[in-house]
């Protein structure tokens, strides 16, 4: 069996118009046409119709490409053959049927006809088989020329007799040509089969096209959603099925091959499923046709496939049985319509037009006949493995049952799908059909979703380092200062310390602490800008059995508050210049820099504190994440959890006393953590700038701390380029999803790691090494000190197998022990499932489960793919923010109950995110209707760019910042008088997503045109407006005085591109002031020589 390609059914495939849709033509003319083009008498044409869909797509594509879909077989003949009969066989087989008396023409705008000869082809007789194979191979097929040739070989030096049979699969499939090839032996042995006539099935296929089919099928794609597998990733992306790969699943079965067909086409569904999450999915399927009403169409020659899109939408409480039940009941009715063709098909709803871009296809062939008196198949050459066949999609799969189960060919795109998972498709596939032939009372979600070969890998991959010693961080840190006290340890803008001057200083404090009712489990929160003291404050917390929670000044005092109470803080460290806002936080203030000048004199240098009462199990920190609810959730990681991770991670990545690692993060910021901590367990040196020189100075403190390593985010790295960090011989990137740009730009410079991890898992759960520019820039590697694990989105209670996109899930000892606040739901936190215990067997003991919400799959190798989110949580500069919490704030400063939405955007002005907010105000009289093309029909998004409403959206930025950190502040508030919905009334967040970058070019463009714009005069007016277009991509005549960095497009990142560019021309600015002075009137007053 032959399929129609993708391609084939695109007016784009050939320079002829394919489908005429016109039912009358001119007899005469397509008669006196026909004869001259074929060659022949106009008497000798005894009929002709037009082609069918299926017809008309293959001979297009030969016309550009002469040898496409032509098959050739060789037949092994009896020794003892009558040749003259044999040759008697075939001309009567050719008279009685008309197929093989077909050639086709295309008259202009009339469209494609078949036309019947009273003549059949004459078969050749040769005398060397390679000589006439090679002879035929260099022949195409073309318009007007024979579609069908036979030879009789005699090879001289064998007498062995061959019969080889060159056909276009436009006039035959399989089916047919076991029909023909029986019809030839029938004769010969003195029978008289009856005549076959294609043209009843071509004129039922033309009947068929009526709008009845047009109907069913757009109703079969109505409100069409489904996941597309594979996903080609790439926009124009032509798929060239370039490789191929067999297997045989055993199986024993009686059933009919409909019944079989429906089995094979339930387990492609359910794996393609499996592997994009979702449960409607589509694929396209070949069918034999022959299910057709037609008399006689199961007798009939010709090609009668049919090539549709199926669309499945699976129930997972249903049975196998049950399914199957409801699949047969869909294909007698799709049975009805399905010669339609795909070009029609895709005509009839924009919906069915991305249902016919199906990404796989499943053809199912009829079981070959190898009962033959005459004919042995030596070889069929059917030039299926192009891209001008079956090659026109990622993955075509080719089934054919046979004595012993069913043969399963995939003819893949290497670029879509590699070799590896090709094969672990196929295993996967092989499971399926062996499940659903045994287990029809079973539920659909009951099926075990990973077969023998992927559980074998799965176990070989995570057989990790999570055997670790888990052991007191402060422990780990006290070691080094004992193995080097001489060596830094701590070299910041305000001081340095050594590890034995940060080992007494911490003992001094700690002791403090320790008067003062510190206990193991309580929390004691820390309060510094940047500074030396920092350090010692979190070891000494440790010392004394404490838990610490950083704080950083910069985020609003009320969410600082927040933070305290949830962790009912009883003792705060804090320096000396914020103990006056610490003191509002909680009542006990210690300030280490006086505790530890004050004990100098009492204690002696060498004293050591010592707190035995200190175990793995406790509370090392608390860190505070983005809440759904409106107030920031606190995570609690234990001393055992973090030590284990530590220690994986400085082995994976080679830490040691020479890394002097640079501590940017915010102390808001999980990472900050692990770049004090895990830098002092390796023995390096932490090296902290000043909060000045932080934001606005970064290369040059850099140089000036000596740091060569530096945990960043990608977002930030946008502000720089490989000569402004000389220094920096490793960067560890996280937080956010690397670029192909970030990789390409800065691993041909440094020594670069992709890293990720939830703050639920002690900062850091995998790491990619090395990154070459030609790296996959969302690979995020291997699992360090915990195995990982893919599981279902919907319910996380089945194991995906391995390629499958779905919920990544971290299971070992990193895991962290919960959140602070019972109230908070901890279904992210899990006991051991029954499928970890099903894998993991009696081999190894299961540890914690955190469900992280990222989406993931495993590569090739093992490693770990990023896919995104499954939930309303996203990255923004490397800052963890649940849009839920951002809505709150929200609507706290509304003065109307309208919807509230917010979303993150790639703008093209800018590569980095932005934060933007969607907010329902009243019908304005100045509106800006969106989408309002046919696919989004009666859900315009009518924007109001009202002044007064902008100035209004504006006023609740303001204020927003009172109460959240920036990064939680939208960039852009959009009034909107109604936010789009789906058809149940949810929010449609998709087609948010997709017309944002539209919404704000129209705010944009508003405000532009409706507030008189002064223009920049003096020096450093027009430098900073000139540095502002550059960086976010906006003319500089639409730069007024009065505008802000923000209005314009700007954000954190691009603040510190500006401060940068600023500096290269010779003026001083600080990101402070870009923010605190947002006007460019204001902004350039403050730039300074």
């Amino acid at each position: 069996m032959t399929v129609l390609s993708k391609n084939s059914s695109s007016s784009t495939t050939s320079e002829l118009p394919l489908f005429s849709n016109e039912s009358c033509y001119d007899e005469g003319y397509v008669r006196r046409f026909a004869a001259k083009v074929c060659g022949v008498g106009y008497e000798d044409i005894v009929e002709f119709i037009r082609c069918t869909p299926i017809q008309e797509g293959l001979m297009s594509l030969s016309v550009k490409r002469p040898s496409t879909y032509v098959a050739r077989y060789v037949y092994e003949l009896p020794k003892n053959l009558d040749i003259s009969r044999f040759l008697a066989a075939w001309k009567a087989m050719a008279n009685a049927h008309s197929i093989v008396r077909t050639r086709i023409i295309h008259a202009g705008f009339d469209g494609m006809f078949q036309i019947v000869l009273c003549n059949p082809p004459q078969c050749t007789i040769a005398r060397d088989l390679q000589d006439y194979l090679h002879t035929d191979c260099q022949k195409g097929v073309q318009l007007g020329e024979p579609l069908i040739r036979a030879a009789l070989v005699q090879n001289n030096a064998s007498s062995t007799l061959y019969f080889v049979l060159t056909l276009h699969h436009a006039v035959y499939d399989d089916w047919s040509l076991a029909l023909m090839l029986d019809h030839i032996e029938q004769v010969y042995e003195g029978l008289q089969p009856p005549p076959q006539r294609f043209f009843t099935f071509a004129s039922c296929v033309q009947q068929s096209r009526n709008s009845t089919a047009k109907e069913f099928w757009k109703a079969e794609f109505f409100e069409f959603d489904a996941a597309a597998f594979p996903d080609p990733s790439k926009a124009g992306f032509v798929p060239i099925g370039s490789k191929s790969l067999s297997q045989m699943t055993k199986w024993e079965t009686d059933q009919d091959f409909e019944s079989l067909a429906e089995v094979i086409e339930l387990a492609w569904a359910i794996l393609c499923s499996w592997y994009t999450g979702s449960s409607e999915v589509v694929f396209g399927v070949t069918t034999t046709g022959r299910r057709a009403s037609i008399p006689g169409v199961k007798e009939m020659s010709g090609p009668t496939i049919a090539t549709f899109p199926l669309r499945m939408r699976l129930k997972k409480d249903n049975s196998v049985n049950e399914s199957l039940q409801e699949l047969k009941g869909r294909m007698e009715q799709i049975v009805l319509h399905e010669q339609l063709g795909l070009h029609y098909i895709a005509q009839v709803s924009p919906e069915a037009a991305r249902a016919c871009e199906f990404h796989s296809l499943l053809v199912i062939q009829p079981r070959r006949r190898d009962d033959y008196r005459i004919f042995r198949e030596v070889t069929r050459e059917q030039n299926l493995s192009n891209n001008s066949t079956f090659g026109t999609y990622p993955i075509t799969l080719v089934c054919e049952p046979n004595n012993s189960g069913v043969s399963v060919e995939a003819v893949y795109d290497e670029r879509t799908i590699s070799e590896v998972q090709m094969q672990r498709i196929l295993n996967q596939l092989s499971h399926l059909l062996s499940w659903i032939n045994i287990s029809g009372h079973e539920r659909l979600s009951d099926i075990p979703t990973i077969c023998a070969q992927d559980r074998v890998q799965l176990l070989a991959w995570n057989s990790s380092d999570t055997h670790l010693a888990q052991r007191c961080v402060h422990d780990i840190i006290r070691r080094e200062c004992s193995a080097h006290p001489n060596s830094s340890a701590v070299c910041a803008a305000d001081g340095q310390f050594s590890y034995s001057q940060l080992e007494r200083h911490s003992s001094r404090l700690a002791a403090r602490l320790e008067e003062l009712g510190a206990v193991p489990e309580g929390f004691i929160p820390i309060y510094f800008n940047k500074s030396k003291w920092v350090p010692v404050a979190m070891l000494s917390v440790m010392m004394v059995g404490s838990a610490f929670v950083l704080l950083d000044p910069s985020v609003p005092f009320q969410r600082n508050a927040e933070i305290c109470r949830q962790a009912g803080a009883m003792i705060i460290v804090s320096s000396s210049s914020l103990e006056t806002e610490a003191s509002q936080f909680v009542q006990t203030v210690v300030t280490p820099n006086e505790i530890c000048n004050r004990l100098a004199a009492t204690v002696a240098a060498e004293w050591k504190y010592q707190n035995s009462l200190v175990s793995p199990e406790n509370a090392l920190y608390a860190t505070f994440t983005s809440g759904s609810t409106g107030k920031p959730k606190g995570v609690v990681i234990q001393h055992g959890s973090f030590s284990v991770s530590a220690a994986a991670y400085i082995e994976r990545v080679g830490m040691g006393p020479q890394v002097r690692a640079l501590q940017f993060a915010s102390y808001a910021f999980d990472v900050s953590i692990s770049d004090t901590l895990v830098t002092l367990m390796a023995g390096g040196c932490i090296c902290i700038p000043s909060p000045e020189d932080r934001l606005n100075n970064l290369p040059k403190v850099i140089g000036q701390l000596q740091a060569n390593w530096a945990d960043l985010t990608p977002s930030l790295l946008l502000a720089f380029k490989p000569a402004d960090l000389p220094g920096l011989h490793t960067i560890v990137l996280g937080g956010e999803a690397l670029s192909q740009t970030d990789v390409a730009t800065w691993s041909p410079h440094v020594r670069l790691i992709n890293a990720y991890g939830p703050a639920e898992c002690c900062v850091l759960s995998t790491v990619q090494l090395d990154l070459r520019p030609d790296s996959d820039p969302l690979d995020i590697g291997f699992g360090v000190g915990c195995r990982c694990w893919i599981v279902d989105t919907e319910t996380g209670s089945n194991l995906l197998p391995i390629g499958a996109v779905g919920e990544l899930v971290i299971e070992g000892p990193t895991v962290g022990r919960g959140y602070l606040t019972p109230e908070i739901k901890t279904s992210s936190f899990t006991k051991s499932p029954p499928w970890l215990y099903s894998m993991l067997l009696k081999e190894v003991s299961p540890h914690r489960i955190y469900k992280t919400g990222d989406l993931a799959k495993f590569t090739d190798t093992g490693s770990l793919r990023f896919m995104g989110r499954s939930d309303q949580q996203v990255k923004l500069r490397g800052q963890r923010l649940e849009l839920g919490e951002v809505e709150y704030h929200l609507r706290q400063y509304l003065r109307s109950s309208g919807v509230v939405v917010a979303d993150v955007f790639n703008m093209e002005a800018s590569e980095s995110a932005t934060l933007v907010a969607l907010v329902e105000v009243e019908k304005s009289q100045r509106t800006t209707t969106l989408c309002e093309d046919s696919d989004h029909a009666g859900h315009e998004i009518n924007v109001s760019p009202d002044l007064s409403v902008l100035a209004e959206m504006e006023r609740i930025r303001d204020e927003l910042k009172q109460s959240v950190p920036g990064y939680m502040v939208p960039a852009f508030i959009i009034p909107v008088d109604k936010v789009p919905c789906q058809v149940s009334g949810k929010i449609d967040r998709k087609k948010i997503h997709q017309v944002g970058p539209m919404l704000l070019q129209t705010i944009q463009e508003y405000r532009a045109a409706h507030h008189d714009r002064q223009l920049p005069v003096t020096e450093s007016e027009i430098l900073l407006s000139h540095l502002i277009g550059d960086i976010l991509k906006v003319s500089v005549e639409q730069i007024g005085l009065d505008d802000t960095f923000v209005n314009l497009g700007g954000n954190s990142i691009s603040a510190l591109q500006l401060v940068g560019l600023a500096r290269k021309s010779g003026y001083g600015i600080r990101v402070i002031d870009v923010f605190s002075h947002p006007r460019i009137r204001q902004l350039s007053k403050r730039m300074t020589r």
